[in-house]
């Protein structure tokens, strides 16, 4: 969907940081407002469109005060595709990432987004625009990673980039505020058929 159409509030919408004014959002048959908001929040990972991260070390950024072993962090690393670039620097998982990490590229800075949003092993990913930043290869990359973490948990992407498209396996249109299957579906990644 095009900017200001809703993909935002969708997303905040299956946070249940707000109650939608018509219609019901159901969680296996089950309403949303009716189930355990922290629990609900604790089966999801939020990448947001303007990724903040602290001025401390890659490591602080990816925990954000919880309690995760070494081998969790390179994990989640691994599986955001940012393993490679953590382990280069000449500090490792204590390098400093600057203020609001200036000192990364925003391809790098997405993927510590990603691992902080998966250290947990969420069951839904949720990502706002999050290629918004990038230059093509970065995007295409972080793509590539999106698609490999799909394997194992929902990923649900607003993009107004329509590049996106390629690797979803379902497509839905947001326009004013209403959301319609657009009837791409890829069915065959999932199944095999």
């Amino acid at each position: 969907g095009a900017s200001g159409s809703g993909k935002t509030t969708a997303l905040d919408l299956l946070c249940g940081f707000y109650e939608p004014d018509h219609g019901h959002i159901l969680v296996n048959g089950k309403e949303l407002a009716l189930l355990d908001l922290a629990l609900w929040r604790q089966a999801i990972g939020f990448v947001p469109q303007e990724v903040f991260l602290f001025n401390d070390t890659v490591r602080e950024n990816i925990l954000v005060g919880r309690n995760f072993s070494d081998a969790d962090i390179w994990a989640a690393l691994e599986a955001a595709g940012g393993k490679d670039f953590v382990r280069a620097l000449p500090e490792g998982l204590e390098a400093s990432v600057g203020e609001n990490g200036r000192m990364l590229s925003g391809g790098q800075r997405q993927r510590i987004a990603i691992a902080r949003a998966i250290i947990h092993k969420p069951k839904i990913l949720l990502l706002d625009e999050a290629t918004s930043a990038l230059d093509k290869d970065t995007e295409q990359v972080l793509l590539n990673t999106l698609h490999h973490l799909s394997k194992d948990m929902i990923v649900i992407f607003a993009s107004h980039n329509e590049s996106v498209m390629d690797f979803a396996d379902v497509v839905y249109k947001v326009q004013g505020g209403r959301i319609e299957k657009t009837g791409r579906e890829f069915f065959q990644r999932k199944t095999g058929l």
